[in-house]
């Protein structure tokens, strides 16, 4: 045997080489019941008649926002929001000689345009948060300033302007919570895993507010229920334990000063569409659970449906907020006829001037108290 054949014959003897599965892949598959616990859905709830899977609407219809053809609680909300974008009334009486005396140090032509800011005398601040003062509100019109000179990117004006306004609102001079209201900047958290497919739009870099539910037990049971019923330890569709257990009640969606008016009102309106649809699958989850538990298990789906969307209409509107650069916007959800409409948008606020960031303040503050005073009554009452 030459050399030629002696090199083909060890070739031919050498062992097989096996590849390996691919990553991700040669494990078993999982159950049905596995399947439906990491969608977020318990044993009891996968086999409840009716209850299927999350589905979101993504199709959002956008409109113009027209106070005459909204709601009456809509409308109030609005014109109110509306009086703050004119710098009407949003600031205590009690601070007129300071402030007036600081806006005439640096520009004294600009004293004029606060005769209509300051309220009648002995007026009651119900609003949640609180008003920060004039040095504080410098300080976020200047930094606002720099971020554009120097066309900071997303992540700066959200930490450096936009969390930090909502911070001084919330909380005092020492950093502790005014109340049972706190902002979040969600820079990290991402789409649980059920919600992937259907919300193309959302990213995961915007800002929250939320209810503080820390000393409600009662409360905090009762969401950390709904939460296994929803997504996976989360109440809303972020699989992110610092927001996913606390009651939202505002969305924010963020772009640069250049940045797309119409791709921030997408993903605020996907966003939407996934808080009506969240809502509208949990109310039905509870009205069949009641079922069950009273024995009335054979109950017509459409029955239920029907009852559902009765429920939901009692919640006539959502609100959410847009801000592209300085300028802060309101925008409006419904849910009419299985579709969210998104109607945008109204301009009430602005870091370009100390006035408007004042506004920006009041409005925000406003849309806080609507949540309090509206919203979440409904959503303990009627989803929880």
């Amino acid at each position: 045997m030459n050399d030629n054949d002696s090199i083909l014959s060890w070739i031919h003897n050498l062992p097989q080489y096996t590849a390996p599965p691919p990553k991700g892949r040669g494990r078993p598959a999982k159950r049905k019941r596995d399947a439906d616990l990491d969608a977020g859905l318990d044993e009891t709830t996968s086999s409840l008649p009716g209850v299927d899977r999350l589905s979101v609407e993504t199709d959002v219809e956008i409109n113009a926002l027209e106070p005459r053809a909204l709601p009456a609680a809509a409308r109030k909300l609005v014109t109110t929001i509306e009086e703050i974008g004119y710098g009407h009334d949003i600031l205590p009486h009690d601070w007129k000689s300071t402030i007036v005396e600081a806006v005439k140090a640096q520009d004294p032509d600009n004293c004029r345009l606060w005769r209509h800011s300051f309220q009648p005398p002995d007026t009651t601040d119900r609003l949640p948060g609180r008003i920060p003062t004039y040095d504080e509100v410098v300080m976020i019109h200047r930094t606002a300033t720099e971020c554009q000179q120097y066309r900071r990117d997303m992540s700066s004006w959200n930490l450096r302007v936009h969390w930090w306004l909502l911070e001084i609102i919330f909380k005092d001079a020492y950093r502790r919570q005014c109340n049972n209201f706190n902002a979040l900047s969600c820079t990290t958290p991402h789409l649980h895993l059920v919600f992937k497919p259907v919300l193309k739009y959302i990213k995961t870099g915007y800002l929250q507010i939320y209810a503080s539910i820390v000393h409600d037990a009662d409360l905090s049971v009762r969401i950390a229920n709904l939460s296994r019923l929803t997504s996976k330890s989360t109440e809303y569709y972020i699989d992110f334990s610092s927001i996913g257990t606390r009651p939202l009640l505002l969305n924010i969606e963020t772009k640069e000063p250049d940045g797309s008016l119409e791709a921030a009102q997408l993903q605020i309106g996907d966003r939407l569409a996934n808080e009506w649809a969240v809502l509208k699958s949990t109310i039905k989850q509870r009205l069949w659970r009641r079922c069950v538990e009273n024995g009335l298990e054979d109950l017509d789906p459409r029955a239920i449906e029907a009852e559902t969307l009765t429920v939901l209409s009692t919640l006539e509107f959502i609100p959410g907020v847009v801000v592209q650069g300085h300028r802060w916007y309101l925008v409006l959800s419904t849910y009419e006829n299985g579709k969210t409409k998104l109607l945008a948008d109204r301009q009430f606020g602005t870091t370009q001037t100390e006035l408007g960031i004042y506004s920006t303040i009041a409005g925000i503050r406003e849309l806080i108290a609507w949540a309090r005073d509206e919203y979440f009554p409904w959503h303990v009452s009627n989803v929880l």
